[in-house]
């Protein structure tokens, strides 16, 4: 997993996310600016990792239906 293939799949599952450092992406919950936020980013190991509400967590992510139950395990969908 890379960057660029990372923020296609956040487009593709309906997040809208920015990037705020170099491979860091944010964006808010359901897309809801009053929401609480989110970053995603690929680790060393090729991992994703989510961090929101003070938890961070990594997963192996492969394809667009793993990434969407990653972001519904942490209420982002």
């Amino acid at each position: 997993m890379n960057s660029s293939k990372l923020w296609y799949l956040l487009n593709s599952i309906g997040l809208n996310v920015t990037e705020v450092k170099r491979d860091v992406f944010k964006g808010n919950s359901c897309n809801v600016k009053q929401w609480h936020s989110f970053r995603v980013w690929v680790n060393k190991s090729g991992k994703v990792t989510v961090r929101t509400h003070g938890v961070q967590k990594s997963f192996h992510v492969m394809n667009a239906r793993q990434l969407k139950d990653v972001c519904k395990g942490f209420q982002i969908l």
